[in-house]
């Protein structure tokens, strides 16, 4: 027997079809289930009872409606995406409840997008978009309802696409944070919170209502050069000027407002009060900000003709720039930048002199542990 069937069983896999039938069929009478998609061949051939009388009748598997068959030979009888025994659950032959019908391609439940729930081409299953081109993978039942969007993430017909997550006065169409119910149009905006709390697109100092809050009032500050406390030398490095109050100055020697007698091993205090006109020799130089200003000014003179452009920069990045043109004899031009600037730089191959620098800081923006925003006064 090259079928390797037994030949005193007349139903060799016990699937209710005897043997020599499942030569004509062309199924395997050694295989309960020939196609391997969960239904027996004498369930997808609608066999009630079966044909011969050596069927073990504990293995076999009546067909619950006989009036349907799938076959036996294709897993996917209705070429719907789902084998036969996947939409006959139980593997009974029936469409039974939850079930759908193998013989029909249009209710095949399909997961096409991958997030575990499913739906058919008939409109079936609990997935209302299985697309995955529409972003199907994101609309399931269970899902984050997303605020006015005209798209029902949850597959809940019932639950509105304007809502008010946190109860507060304002649905999430309106409110910039639905999770929070403090944060609102009609809240009060926290000055010291980095957060937008009355949705208005301004936090914290740059809101208008918090004018008057401490942190948030620019203190115009005043460095002149002609006093002691403005600069300090060093004289590690005769050409490095440290500012105290967050303005550091760098350039070459020479009267710096006054300070210095000109010497670079004995740079310090001397000459104080003394005129800025010969404060700067020729050279490249700079004055860093240890935190961003606004509305900075500052005044350059010479008893030389000559002209010179400041470069104003932000963050790294040149943000301004202003000519300085001087036609000598003590006269003085004031460089304005509006900023924020956080760094001032300028080169002159002439003489010159610096003062009176001044500047707008909020307290808010100096970093922890530096001192306060402006010098004393002298």
């Amino acid at each position: 027997n090259s079928s390797g069937t037994d030949p005193l069983d007349d139903d060799s896999d016990d699937d209710g079809l005897i043997d020599g039938n499942e030569a004509i069929l062309a199924t395997n009478p050694m295989s309960f289930d020939t196609d391997g998609d969960g239904l027996s061949d004498g369930v997808e051939s609608g066999l009630t009872t079966a044909q011969g009388d050596d069927t073990d009748a504990s293995v076999f598997v009546a067909d619950a409606d006989p009036t349907t068959t799938t076959n036996p030979l294709l897993v996917d009888t209705d070429a719907g995406g789902v084998a036969d025994g996947g939409e006959d659950a139980n593997r009974n032959g029936a469409v039974d409840s939850g079930e759908t019908d193998p013989t029909h391609s249009t209710d095949d439940l399909l997961d096409l997008d991958g997030d575990g729930f499913f739906r058919s081409v008939d409109g079936g299953g609990d997935d209302c978009n299985d697309d995955p081109a529409q972003d199907g993978a994101e609309i399931f039942p269970g899902a984050t309802e997303i605020c006015d969007d005209s798209i029902d993430n949850d597959c809940d017909a019932t639950t509105a696409d304007i809502f008010n997550q946190d109860s507060d006065s304002e649905d999430c169409d309106v409110d910039c944070d639905d999770n929070d119910a403090a944060i609102n149009s009609s809240a009060t905006e926290l000055c010291d919170d980095v957060t937008d709390n009355n949705c208005d697109g301004l936090t914290d100092c740059d809101d208008s209502e918090c004018s008057a809050f401490q942190a948030c009032i620019p203190e115009n500050c005043v460095v002149n050069f002609d006093f002691p406390w403005s600069l300090q030398g060093n004289g590690a490095n005769p050409t490095d000027y440290y500012g105290t109050y967050g303005v550091t100055f760098t350039g070459g020697y020479g009267l710096i407002g006054g300070m210095g007698n000109g010497d670079p091993g004995t740079w310090g205090l001397e000459g104080s009060n003394g005129s800025a006109l010969w404060g700067l020799s020729d050279g490249y130089r700079t004055i860093v900000f240890d935190f961003p200003v606004t509305n900075v000014a500052m005044d350059f003179l010479s008893l030389y003709a000559l002209a010179f452009t400041v470069d104003a920069h932000y963050q790294g990045s040149p943000v301004d720039s202003e000519v300085v043109s001087l036609p000598g004899g003590g006269s003085r031009y004031t460089v304005t930048f509006t900023g924020p600037i956080d760094e001032m730089t300028w080169t002159s191959w002439a003489s010159h002199g610096a003062d009176n620098l001044h500047y707008d800081a909020l307290s808010s923006s100096i970093p922890s542990g530096q001192p306060a925003t402006c010098p004393p006064p002298p």
